[in-house]
């Protein structure tokens, strides 16, 4: 994640979990350090040959879950103990953490779906599901292709402060 202050506004930018990927293991990767692992979707442990873009949105719902609660939803004291439950156990309900809305943990919760069929299947998906105004004409979300990749950008409905720089 970038975040960049234009002038006027902050832009944050998500640029490609894609390219951690467990095909093949590296030969150290059972002794690395348990929080390298936390945004790895299960599908990239079980059938790493299977995973594709959902596993990027799997990625995002953990940053967003770290956001709403202060934690990530799986960190054992080892990288493999770390893999070994985000492949097999449910992420635990963000409100066992933290008072959120229903709609808000439900929406956590399908980005975190062990099945990537059952979960959320897109960037655009899951910031309606989080905020059904982003789709409106008061916060448009306009996607943006460069290359090979796409931007998805929104106004703040906030204006946001400016940096300070210390001189």
């Amino acid at each position: 994640v970038l975040i960049r202050w234009s002038g006027q506004r902050y832009e944050v930018k998500l640029l490609d979990f894609g390219t951690h990927h467990l095909l093949p293991p590296p030969t150290d990767a059972w002794n690395r350090r348990p929080e390298h692992a936390v945004c790895i979707a299960p599908e990239q442990v079980k059938d790493p040959a299977e995973a594709d873009s959902r596993a990027d949105i799997y990625a995002l719902s953990v940053m967003l879950y770290e956001m709403v609660t202060g934690r990530v939803p799986f960190l054992c004291d080892s990288f493999a103990a770390t893999v070994e439950q985000l492949a097999n156990e449910p992420a635990p309900p963000p409100s066992q953490i933290t008072s959120l809305s229903g709609p808000l943990e439900e929406t956590l919760l399908r980005g975190l779906e062990k099945d990537p069929r059952h979960r959320i299947p897109s960037v655009e998906a899951l910031l309606a599901a989080l905020d059904p105004t982003t789709t409106t004409d008061a916060h448009p979300l306009r996607p943006q292709a460069t290359g090979r990749h796409r931007e998805l950008m929104a106004e703040a409905s906030v204006p946001q402060p400016q940096p300070q720089h210390s001189g």
